[in-house]
């Protein structure tokens, strides 16, 4: 069946084809490659089920799609590289203690219910640039193992990145957080960026390592920012703009700030 649809980037005046999600796990199965453009994926795409295999080794590239229903990779290892980039998700979303081997895209995408990245592992770099998370976003305890993009995403709820790591350096220029983001004991391990970020909410950094360049210039802080324990070994940039209370009590500076 073919629908016209809006939602996802650039598809207003297209048709989508609709796809069911039994077609797309049935292709992961058979270890063929998962592409589409433009469709509209209807039922649970649920690989956290038991009789279906947890390594995936098809390369997935489902672009400026709509997924109306729940999407569940719970400990799923992906070996190729997952292309999700400017698709619009509706339902709940879980990659809780998924393992991504390659490049994982998600630029623009759309996440209408709650996200769950908690005890992920990216192995590659990852693109959230221009994302919008509408509900509650977890990634604590993520591994980051190479360059994390948040440019310009936005976290319309509470956000969640405690005792996250992130390893080659972290992009959350310009990011907009309306609500509280909790960064505890969260370590950036090389040059961190929340140039030009508008923290609506509290924004928690407590014991937080910066062991690069951290970078908050032009960022504005209108809530509660805590800093309290945080390690700053290399160079800081505070040139930001606290409208609330702003506490850096027995925090540590190794560089100039």
């Amino acid at each position: 069946m073919a629908l016209e649809a809006a939602g996802a980037e650039g598809s207003s005046d297209q048709i989508m084809r609709e796809v069911d999600a039994g077609e797309i796990l049935g292709k992961i199965q058979a270890r063929q490659p998962v592409e589409y453009d433009h469709v509209i994926v209807r039922g649970d795409l649920d690989l956290s089920r038991v009789q279906l295999q947890k390594n995936v080794t098809s390369p997935i590239r489902i672009n400026d799609s709509m997924f109306y229903d729940l999407v569940n990779f719970n400990g799923t290892t992906f070996e190729k590289p997952v292309d999700l980039s400017g698709s619009n998700f509706a339902m709940d979303v879980f990659f809780r203690e998924v393992a991504f081997s390659g490049y994982a895209n998600f630029e623009g995408a759309t996440f209408s219910g709650c996200v769950s990245f908690s005890e992920a592992t990216f192995g590659d770099n990852v693109n959230f640039e221009e994302v919008t998370f509408s509900d509650y976003a977890s990634f604590s305890e993520a591994t980051f193992t190479d360059y994390a993009s948040f440019g310009e995403v936005t976290f319309g709820d509470n956000a969640r990145f405690g005792e996250a790591e992130f390893w080659h350096g972290a992009g959350f220029w310009e990011a907009t957080f309306r609500d509280d983001v909790n960064f505890l004991g969260t370590s950036f391990n090389d040059d961190t960026s929340f140039r030009m970020a508008d923290f609506g909410g509290e924004a928690d950094f407590r014991e937080v390592t910066f062991s690069g360049y951290a970078n908050f210039a032009g960022a504005e802080l209108r809530g509660e920012a805590e800093f309290y324990r945080a390690t700053f070994s290399g160079d800081a940039d505070f040139g930001a703009y606290f409208s609330g209370y702003a506490e850096f009590y027995l925090a540590t500076f190794g560089g100039e700030a």
